[in-house]
């Protein structure tokens, strides 16, 4: 099973985090886990290229982190938070179809 924690204070994402294997299928047909991959990654990449180049991030086998900086300023808090928030919708489509496989959650530190 994936773990994703979608970590927020306040109002505002601060990073997330994805542990673990979803094992739908055998690796490279595993539509399950490309989906994850694919808003996870996608979210980081455009925060990165769109809005702050600076974000820290841990890749490994079955494993992404994900901090925002946290001095950004209000616009680009703003688009963070649009961003996480498309990257949440989507993974918990994803949960409600295939929830034996995928535990989203937001965490509030």
């Amino acid at each position: 099973m994936v773990k994703i924690k979608i970590f927020k204070k306040k109002d505002n994402y601060i990073g997330y985090q994805l542990k673990g294997h979803s094992k739908f299928a055998s690796s490279g047909e595993d539509i399950v886990c490309a989906g994850i991959s694919s808003l996870a990654q996608t979210t980081l990449i455009a925060i990165e290229r769109l809005v702050v180049s600076d974000v820290e991030h841990n890749v490994d086998s079955g494993y992404l982190t994900v901090d925002y900086p946290m001095n950004l300023n209000d616009e680009q808090k703003a688009k963070v938070n649009l961003l996480t928030e498309a990257m949440y919708l989507g993974l918990k489509e994803i949960e409600n179809q295939y929830g034996k496989h995928i535990e989203v959650s937001v965490i509030s530190v």
